[in-house]
């Protein structure tokens, strides 16, 4: 997902009643995995996982109403004769059928509807349970969940739906979890004539009967729930074709409002770069078979659904984050809420890929300066969400966009691009059509990089804030060498982050030299050689990290308060009426040799007897009572 941007009866034809061929994609529930589920979710279907749906939607886009026909086949986890699905309890359960009677021992509430069964269900034996509902969602469960509005600027009235993430159930009865894909849907919208119905998958037929068309589209990869979508307007509608690197293509087929149309013919053609790019850097496009889709609705962002996103327009950032979810998010789900950056970090970071990528400008560099000084709009906050439920908290901007951005590349800047790129390849393929944790992608970047990344993802995804450095240095014309102070500091409480940080020594005739200094310690000493004398050091010049700095450069350390007789070993103040606190003497290597607290002011000279001290360069810094702090680089 990107930033964000009353009872009424309908006459519709009778329901489909035939039974089709069902696609079944795994004969045994054999991709099932039990998660510690957050605190917002609920034990509805445990007894069962989803294999297949036949879904059957009516609805009028100039009215907000729904009317569904729902046959869920699912394999028994459990012998027991109920089973439970998620709808919310302002939506009206009509009917139920099992094996061709219906069902009357039903109950709905606190959203759960729970039917208990003549006799108790067999476990692995393929069941199935048909029912029809009906009503006018609230969308109290997501960004909406289900709306009935008009196309932007137009009386043309529009249905869609956005789940994400707690809202499936605000407007179709299902299984809402992070824990079972459905194997397959196929996916049925009638409506009245003149309007195109989108959903998920390929469209296999459309069919008017009377005054209403059904589109039929088919979709027969593994979906969560919060993913399964429909829109329905009068759409505009046109196709596309994007090369693989495989040499594969992907069919992109368009739902645009009637106003956009020349706005969206001028930008979509981007996104076959997108889908390239990202194909070639993560495997090629998840879903090529059926199709990439987009479709436009009336909201402030988009909806990455499987095979289709739903977009508030055609800008360029906007595509490249939504396709970048069909690799993750869609292909790969995460498995908790509080590992959303997964899906909303990713998208994110492929966004910054593709500008890197696909343009030649500093727009690479400016969208790294932006996700980093966002984060660092306050010191506080983790990746890893701690409150889920909180929609808000889910999808922070700051932290599971913009950081969990950053985290990436953080991480692919210290293990490099080989193994970062190896590692999540490895990841996608192993979790392929599943769901997965932190803690997954952790152990695949860990195997191609051979090391322990715990110092990364500790600090980064689990901890709060980012570093606070202070560096001073200063050339050794002796020695050749620029030597450096650096002490690190968390934004918040003491967090301490081990990393490589890019230090690059420049100077006016255009000679830089960069180098990684490995910093493992609050407070470390380098000593570092190069080959021309630097006037400018650059922290972290190339963004790879969130972090502040302050740099001291003791070459040009001066005050306008005091001079310094070496002869005498004196300091004479140029104010005789200012009041000196204290008197320090600094190595270059930021270590204090002496502090005159205090000291005896002789007119306008400051005695401090630095005889006994070997010959070097040092720093003395004057301290006054009002807390004001100046430096003067000295030679002994």
């Amino acid at each position: 997902m990107k930033h964000f941007l009353n009872g009424i009866l309908i006459l519709f034809p009778a329901f489909l009643m035939a039974q089709e061929d069902i696609c079944v994609k795994k004969p045994l529930c054999n991709h099932y995995q039990s998660f510690n589920m957050d605190k917002t979710t609920t034990s509805t279907g445990e007894m069962y996982d989803v294999v297949y749906g036949k879904i059957h939607w009516y609805v009028d886009p100039s009215i907000k109403y729904i009317k569904g026909q729902i046959t869920t086949y699912f394999l028994p986890t459990q012998s027991t004769n109920n089973l439970t699905f998620d709808l919310r309890d302002n939506m009206s359960v009509d009917t139920v059928s099992y094996h061709g009677n219906l069902i009357t021992d039903i109950t709905h509430a606190s959203n759960v509807v729970t039917i208990n069964l003549p006799t108790n269900l067999v476990i692995n034996n393929l069941d199935s349970i048909k029912i029809v509902y009906s009503g006018v969602p609230d969308g109290g469960g997501g960004f909406g969940s289900f709306e009935q509005t008009t196309q932007t600027d137009t009386i043309l009235p529009i249905i869609w739906t956005l789940s994400e993430p707690y809202g499936a159930k605000d407007w179709w009865i299902c299984k809402q979890t992070l824990s079972d894909k459905i194997d397959s849907m196929d996916i049925y919208i009638t409506s009245p004539l003149g309007n195109k119905n989108v959903s998920n998958g390929t469209l296999k037929e459309i069919t008017t009967q009377g005054t209403t068309t059904t589109y039929h589209w088919k979709h027969t990869y593994p979906i969560t729930t919060y993913l399964v979508a429909i829109a329905v307007s009068d759409y505009y509608d046109y196709q596309d074709v994007a090369n693989l690197p495989s040499g594969g293509t992907v069919p992109i087929h368009n739902f645009v409002f009637q106003k956009s149309k020349a706005d969206a013919i001028a930008n979509t053609g981007f996104t076959n770069q997108f889908i390239y790019t990202y194909s070639t850097l993560f495997g090629d496009y998840p879903f090529a078979k059926e199709k990439y889709g987009q479709a436009q609705f009336a909201w402030g962002g988009g909806m990455e659904h499987q095979t289709i996103s739903f977009m508030a327009n055609f800008q360029w950032d906007l595509q490249a984050h939504e396709l970048a979810h069909q690799w993750f998010g869609d292909k790969v789900t995460c498995g908790s809420w509080k590992d959303i950056w997964l899906n909303e970090g990713f998208a994110t970071y492929l966004t910054g890929l593709a500008k890197q990528n696909l343009t030649t400008g500093t727009e690479w560099y400016d969208w790294k300066r932006y996700n980093a000084e966002l984060v660092k709009v306050y010191p506080d906050g983790s990746v890893y969400v701690d409150d889920t439920t909180s929609v808000w908290r889910i999808f922070d901007g700051r932290l599971t966009y913009s950081k969990g951005a950053m985290v990436l590349h953080t991480i692919r800047t210290e293990i490099g691009d080989s193994s970062f790129f190896k590692g999540i390849r490895n990841y996608l393929h192993e979790k392929n059509m599943g769901y997965a944790h932190t803690r997954d992608l952790q152990r695949h970047l860990e195997a191609t990089s051979n090391q322990s990344l715990d110092y990364l993802f500790t600090n980064w995804v689990y901890g709060q804030g980012y570093p606070v450095y202070d560096i001073q240095w200063v050339y050794s014309a002796i020695d050749k060498q620029v030597n450096m102070v650096v002490k690190q500091t968390g934004s918040v409480a003491n967090d301490f982050y081990k990393l490589h940080i890019p230090i690059t020594l420049k100077n006016k005739q255009g000679n830089t030299y960069t180098v990684k200094l490995w910093n493992d310690k609050p407070d470390q000493v380098y000593h570092i050689p190069v080959a021309f004398i630097p006037n400018e050091i650059v922290f972290n010049e190339e963004i790879n990290f969130v972090a502040s700095a302050n740099i001291y450069d003791w070459n040009t350390a001066y005050s306008n308060d005091f001079y310094w007789n070496n002869v005498e070993k004196s300091i004479y103040l140029d104010n005789p009426f200012a009041e000196c606190e204290a008197v320090n003497l600094w190595t270059i290597d930021g270590k204090i040799l002496t502090t005159l607290t205090k000291p005896s002011i002789e007119g306008t000279k400051i005695p401090t007897n630095l005889f006994h001290y070997a010959t070097g360069i040092y720093v003395l810094e004057v301290v006054y009572k009002n807390g004001t702090k100046v430096l003067k680089k000295i030679v002994l």
